[in-house]
């Protein structure tokens, strides 16, 4: 259950992002646990919308 709740952080993170709400964005994309970030392609989706978020 963690690696999904990790999955769908991160999804919301990067809709957020795309409609523009970046604040929201920061919050959702540092609730993720990151000790349940194992999955490579969390894990690499979650670092692009941190680089995202550092740009914005």
């Amino acid at each position: 259950m963690h690696r999904n709740r990790a999955y769908y952080g991160v999804q919301l993170a990067q809709l957020q992002l795309a409609q523009g709400d970046t604040s929201s964005a920061k919050v959702t994309a540092t609730a993720v646990d990151t000790m349940a970030v194992s999955n490579p392609r969390i894990a690499q989706s979650l670092a692009t919308v941190h680089r995202q978020l550092a740009t914005a």
